[in-house]
């Protein structure tokens, strides 16, 4: 069964923000995933929450929604940030 993908306010202007090529593949890998539950995921440790996909040098935050089969995509990083915390 098929995941219904949401992109959060900030998740989108990070998107907007990338190579073109970098977004496409980020967009094909999310697909990917709402489709077939298929992809690098991990399921993040605190002080993190939610879930991360791996997509080359890439990571893109997302939470099981609370609705049924609904992803919400929170925000995609590089992974030299993605993990630091100030």
């Amino acid at each position: 069964m098929s995941w219904r993908v949401e992109w959060s306010r900030r998740a989108r202007k990070e998107a907007r923000a990338l190579d073109r090529q970098v977004r496409e593949r980020l967009v094909e890998a999310i697909d990917r995933m709402a489709e077939a539950e298929h992809g690098d995921i991990t399921s993040l440790k605190k002080p993190l929450s939610g879930y991360r996909l791996r997509v080359g040098d890439w990571r893109v935050f997302f939470e099981w929604g609370e609705e049924p089969h609904i992803i919400l995509i929170t925000h995609i990083e590089h992974r030299s940030e993605a993990y630091r915390r100030e």
